[in-house]
């Protein structure tokens, strides 16, 4: 991988001092987007002809950014490589254009970008805002994400809805900015939906159908479903003509057909006009493995293929090449919601695909690590992280979904037999969570498995007599601090995680609880996690709080800047810093368990080390590393010119530790993070 990172800095080093779109790429994506016949399936996207107008087209794109570039783009003195993207204080925030509430009232996008300004900027350097684009109202009676079709996720044009404001009023924020492209499907309420559907000259191949003649014999087998229904929804055009359309998602979100070329130029110009050329330095690509499907290529023609697949992985090449050329500060963020080894396929083959690629893995790991009160199977996901330390993953506890669960697949079961995806689910359902579940075929029969936990962090945190007391106010000032104490430690983990970038969704950050009112009336599991931010009520908890919860939200945000101020304070948090992973041993631990989370940091360039060290449990732990240990790790330059012992500061509390002749013991209360530092 070290020679493939080597060619990715050189190929964006030739270019991205120039913002101009060179022959060489797009010889380079005519190669990767064209037509083929290989092993007697036809395989790739576009010929020749076609080719030659997503030229000419691509062309014009960059011709048009160059004239109307953004502000980040005005600086091109630096040059972006695989080294130099990202640092320590790359922390991203994660809301809803219409995520916090505000007595003013006024567009949804200016009471955002003031609540951000007001209160998070400085601790977050980059702000993503989750769909602010028109989407089909569904609950007329609630606010925010949960009054829109799939969240805001089933878009109906890649354009600002008026209804949030305007792009300008984004550019406000103190802090990069994100957009969401959502580029798999599109609302069936949508007008190219209804264009296609009535035949309109053009749009006739604009979304994915399957012919009537192949529909029974239609091999669902290989097929990744990420939902429950069926994925062939018919619909019928006012001539009374029946289309059977690929609907991934659901019934009422239409999979586009990047096989037809216009749809690919249309999602470029997107991209530049509406994402990039309205502020978006960082784009997420939205469940971006569907993208393409492709009947027949396993050499029947019944047989169908539509996640991860080749021509798949060459749309994101090619988007890749065509921005180091014009836009090469522009980081692009595949999300895909799987097993960690088909995570990894993302970053491309020569580290030519995704810049950041979402780290699924996280998150149930973080939280099962609590529960079980052992940190073994996140070691071994920070192990799996120093394999290939140019692939910098987004590291986050939580998301507008909720928790991915589908990397517990990977987790070995727990002593007495359990899976560990079922201990995590059943842990999450008894604090209110609500489990949404995937189909797959084996053996010609349907298997419901879960797919992700709709529940807040906060509440998957507390246990449920734990709630009910934060809800009363009958906590003492000892059980409210040992929350606090447990959820630091359940944040810890992204904030150290070996080559990643840390990510907190706007619920983590104000500590909100489950929204079960707004649950209980749209019927909607997500919209447990999808509770809006009351501002006035925050700002309260923050400046004089009141009741228990008030004092949880006061006393758990000021730890969490504390914790993001410490992280940005050390180059050894660099996404790029070097580490070892599982360096301690714990006093009394047994069986192969490990009740201490440990990571050894280095910087870049060596100036400082950090070992961080979370307790994963409920009572003290003892850690200790030999002095022996330490030298191996680098530590043997700190010794020079000074006596036999050694004092560490905790960055965290400015409590001090000693290694001394043996090595270095750290008592950790429970719950304890410990960011130690010479």
């Amino acid at each position: 991988m070290v020679e493939n990172f080597q060619k990715a800095d050189a190929a964006c080093q030739a270019s991205t001092c120039a913002t101009e779109l060179r022959s060489e790429t797009l010889d380079r994506i005519d190669a990767l987007l064209v037509a083929h016949e290989r092993d007697g399936l036809n395989r790739g996207l576009y010929n020749l002809e076609e080719l030659r107008y997503i030229r000419v087209y691509l062309q014009e794109l960059a011709a048009w950014l160059a004239e109307n570039k953004p502000a980040f783009l005005q600086d091109t003195d630096t040059c972006y490589t695989c080294h130099n993207r990202f640092n320590e204080k790359t922390v991203l925030c994660i809301a809803y254009p219409d995520h916090v509430i505000t007595e003013e009232g006024g567009k949804p996008a200016v009471a955002l970008c003031d609540f951000f300004n007001d209160t998070l900027a400085g601790l977050y350097s980059h702000l993503h805002i989750l769909p602010h684009f028109p989407s089909p109202m569904i609950h007329e009676d609630t606010k925010g994400p949960a009054s829109r079709a799939d969240g805001g996720f089933e878009a109906m044009s890649y354009k600002m809805a008026p209804s949030y404001g305007v792009p300008a009023d984004l550019m406000n924020v103190r802090a990069d900015l994100m957009f969401d492209f959502v580029l798999n499907h599109l609302s069936v309420k949508s007008g190219l939906f209804q264009r296609f559907l009535e035949n309109e000259e053009g749009y006739e191949d604009f979304f994915v159908t399957i012919p009537e003649d192949k529909l029974d014999s239609l091999d669902l087998t290989p097929v990744f479903r990420p939902r429950e229904h069926d994925p062939i929804i018919p619909y019928t055009n006012k001539a009374g003509e029946t289309k059977n359309v690929w609907c991934t998602f659901s019934g009422t979100q239409a999979d586009i057909n990047i096989k037809d070329y216009r749809v690919f130029c249309m999602l470029m110009e997107a991209l530049v006009k509406d994402f990039i050329g309205q502020g978006a330095s960082w784009v997420r690509l939205d469940a971006i493995g569907y993208l393409v499907k492709m009947l027949g290529v396993r050499n029947r023609e019944a047989l169908t293929d539509c996640f991860g697949i080749e021509e798949t992985h060459n749309i994101l090449k090619a988007m890749r090449a065509f921005l180091c050329d014009v836009a090469p500060s522009v980081t692009l963020v595949p999300e895909v919601n799987a097993i960690q080894s088909v995570i990894q396929t993302y970053y491309g083959t020569d580290n030519d695909e995704g810049h950041l690629v979402y780290e699924f893995s996280s998150a149930p790991l973080s939280l099962f690590s609590i529960y079980h009160e052992d940190a073994a199977a996140i070691l071994e996901w920070a192990k799996e992280r120093l394999e290939n330390p140019e692939c910098i993953g987004l590291a986050f506890t939580n998301t507008h979904d909720g928790i991915g669960v589908l990397p517990m697949g990977d987790v070995a079961a727990l002593p007495d037999g359990t899976e560990a995806l079922q201990f995590l689910i059943h842990q999450i359902e008894r604090r209110g969570g609500g489990v949404n579940y995937k189909t797959k075929i084996v053996n010609d029969e349907t298997m419901r498995v879960p797919y992700e936990a709709c529940i807040s962090w906060m509440q998957a945190i507390l246990t449920p007599p734990e709630t009910a007391a934060v809800k009363g106010s009958r906590m003492t000032p000892e059980e409210l601090d040992l929350i606090v104490d447990r959820f630091m430690a359940s944040q810890s983990f992204i904030y150290t995680a070996p080559h990643c970038v840390p990510a907190d969704y706007m619920g983590v950050v104000t500590s909100l609880l489950n929204d079960d009112e707004t649950y209980e009336l749209t019927g909607h599991r997500r919209n447990k996690n999808r509770g809006l931010v009351d501002v006035p009520a925050f700002k309260k908890a923050l400046n004089n709080p009141e009741t228990d919860y008030e004092l949880l939200r006061q006393k758990v945000f000021n730890r969490k800047k504390e914790m993001i101020e410490a992280r940005q304070s050390s180059p050894a948090f660099s996404p790029y810093a070097a580490c070892d992973v599982d360096i301690v041993t714990v006093e009394g631990a047994e069986n192969g368990a490990r009740p201490v989370y440990s990571v050894l940091r280095h910087s870049p360039h060596c100036q400082e080390k950090i070992i961080a060290l979370t307790n994963c449990t409920k009572e003290p732990q003892t850690a200790f590393i030999s002095r022996a240990a330490l030298y191996d790790s680098g530590f043997s330059d700190a010794f020079k010119g000074k006596d036999d012992t050694l004092i560490m500061e905790d960055i965290l509390s400015g409590t001090g530790h000693e290694i001394n002749l043996y090595g270095l013991t750290v008592k950790l209360a429970p719950y304890q993070v410990c960011w130690l530092k010479i």
